[in-house]
């Protein structure tokens, strides 16, 4: 797994070596649950699962821009 962050987004890339094809199955796959819950918070999610060989999940979520002169994590 791999997380980065930048100014605007975070983004996390999650891999594995299964025997690939992963989808969303139905309304209540856990892979439909996690797209929703990233979608509400405006960020997008890829899935490559070929047929054989591993799969590969992207995603990306923006980060809150922080107001002007506002400097460090909120406690």
């Amino acid at each position: 797994m791999t997380v980065t962050a930048d100014g605007e987004r975070c983004a996390v890339e999650v891999r594995d070596d299964g025997i690939g094809g992963a989808q969303a199955r139905s309304d209540s796959s856990g892979l439909t649950g996690l797209r929703d819950r990233i979608g509400a918070l405006n960020g997008v999610m890829n899935i490559v699962a070929p047929a054989e060989g591993g799969t590969v999940l992207h995603a990306a979520i923006p980060l809150p821009r922080k107001p002007a002169g506002e400097a460090g994590l909120m406690p």
